[in-house]
């Protein structure tokens, strides 16, 4: 019996031993209640329908998905539509946008709607309360990436680098989603700029940055100089924060400095359709450069979105797939996720325009013609006979002149004598080229 028995007892001490281990990694997760602020969070709700002011004050601190009630971020999406809309955001505005979506009993209904704003005699205290409610939705996702990871690497089957990106893609997903953001009044802004010239003027070394400690550097920079930061556009993921003097595409294909840019401007969009400016802001952060291989280095700040495309697949990951990263979390990650997502470059399709010259001619003459004259000068045959076949199509004569051997033979369209119709000179006057080259407006935009 007691033979029987040992067998028995060596199974029962492995199975407390597997059963101690998994409990070291899960009793400080499981069996607790996600991190929450419920009572803030009503409070939150219930300041936005009293207060007009309440909303834009938290926009930037919480996504409806900040909230842990699921009722809680029902109402909140709903609040964000109506600002989005510029509708009024109060109990019934509330109400019927849950209607039209389908959530109103999911929310609570009416009666609770109501009794959010019997729970909170002001907004004074919005700002803080949002801070706790998003610090509360950081830590609940902190621990869902960590039990994932953890899970995940208990599995055998998981590749490890696989499991790496995945944790570093959680983490940096969290700090994307959570970016803190400030701005400052013109008015707040100026007295800065103020007080900062009076500090200037009394200095006496001439220096009015900081210091580098090489003298000839100094004397060229007057020091390192904060760098000005301008937000195009005000609202959260429809603008651009971009450095002073980075230029922007217009709608109408032209480029204007980012400082230029007014409210009512049209930019072109990523989908090739207009961009109006609604308001711009300015404001403060480091900035950083960002060089391309093939394209205008151009500067942003760190909060600034960047849009990357996986260069290769890899585990759940296939080539093509967009990123967008914020500049900071990219600077900081490993070497291996910054090989793996590059930038990328979209087509800008202008409508098209009727043209005066074909894009060739204007090309070649631009290229190796007379600025003052409808002469272009080539030994190559291949842009001879095109010269040829387009006089041919506009029953014109193509003319030759070769009056120094020593000199490539210069050619000419031209009508003769007796012959009416189009003329290549007066087309190159209208363009503006003629005595002063240069791509016109409607070449560089066009199909």
């Amino acid at each position: 019996m007691s033979e029987s028995n040992q067998p028995e007892k060596k199974l029962n001490k492995n199975m407390r031993s597997v059963s101690r281990r998994n409990e070291d990694l899960s009793h400080f997760v499981y069996g607790k209640l996600p991190p929450q602020a419920p009572k803030l969070e009503e409070a939150i709700l219930g300041a936005i329908m009293l207060d007009k002011d309440a909303l834009p004050i938290v926009l930037d601190i919480l996504q409806h998905e900040s909230f842990y009630k699921p009722a809680h971020q029902k109402i909140y999406k709903v609040m964000m539509d109506l600002f989005e809309q510029s509708q009024p955001i109060d109990m019934l505005t509330v109400s019927e946008g849950l209607k039209k979506a389908g959530d109103l009993e999911e929310a609570g209904g009416p009666y609770y709607l109501a009794e959010l704003t019997g729970r909170v005699a002001s907004a004074a205290n919005i700002e803080y309360h949002a801070r706790i409610v998003a610090q509360k939705h950081i830590q609940r996702e902190l621990i869902r990436v960590s039990t994932q990871t953890i899970k995940n690497a208990y599995e055998d089957t998981t590749d490890v680098f696989d499991l790496l990106d995945s944790a570093e893609k959680g983490l940096f997903d969290i700090t994307q989603n959570n970016l803190s953001r400030s701005y400052e009044s013109m008015g707040s802004l100026t007295s800065k700029v103020l007080k900062a010239m009076e500090a200037l003027k009394n200095k006496e070394d001439g220096l009015t940055g900081v210091p580098t400690g090489f003298t000839d550097i100094d004397r060229l920079t007057s020091g390192l100089q904060p760098s000005d930061l301008i937000i195009i556009a005000a609202r959260p993921g429809m603008g651009k924060c971009l450095g002073k003097g980075t230029k922007v595409l217009m709608y109408d294909g032209s480029l204007k400095k980012v400082e230029n840019i007014r409210v009512g401007d049209l930019l072109m969009g990523v989908d090739n359709s207009p961009r109006k400016v609604l308001s711009l802001g300015r404001g403060r952060e480091q900035m950083y450069w960002i060089r391309q291989n093939k394209g205008i280095d151009y500067r942003v700040n760190e909060s600034h979105i960047l849009s990357l495309k996986r260069s290769r697949n890899e585990g759940p990951h296939q080539q093509g797939d967009v990123l967008n990263i914020d500049v900071l979390a990219y600077a900081n990650a490993s070497p291996k996720f910054r090989s793996n997502y590059k930038g990328y470059k979209i087509a800008v399709d202008f409508p098209a325009q009727s043209l005066s010259l074909p894009p060739y001619f204007l090309g070649v003459w631009l290229g190796d013609g007379c600025t003052t004259k409808n002469e272009i000068a080539s030994q190559d045959e291949e842009i001879v006979s095109y010269l040829q076949a387009y006089a041919d199509e506009l029953q014109l004569t193509l003319k030759k002149y070769h009056n120094n051997p020593a000199k490539c033979p210069t050619y000419r369209i031209s009508r003769g004598r007796t012959q009416q119709g189009f003329s290549i000179r007066g087309a190159l006057n209208e363009l503006g080229v003629l005595g002063n080259k240069h791509i016109p407006k409607q070449y560089l935009i066009n199909s």
